[in-house]
């Protein structure tokens, strides 16, 4: 789920949406795509982190 305010974006959990369907809801919720982008790099970047996070426990055990 994306926030802005008191307005939101919720993304279905799916692979792939389409353009289409990824604009509609920004537009709905009055998010420039830079903004929404900008969001999902970052949950991107936090999924990679918890993963190294993962792996690091992991060896530290070792």
């Amino acid at each position: 789920m994306f926030k802005k305010g008191e307005l939101r974006v919720e993304v279905p959990h799916l692979k792939m949406l389409s353009d289409e369907a990824v604009k509609d809801l920004l537009v709905d919720a009055e998010i420039p795509f830079s903004e929404f982008e900008a969001y999902y790099k970052h949950l991107q970047s936090m999924k990679e982190f918890d993963e190294l996070v993962k792996i690091s426990g992991r060896t530290m055990k070792k």
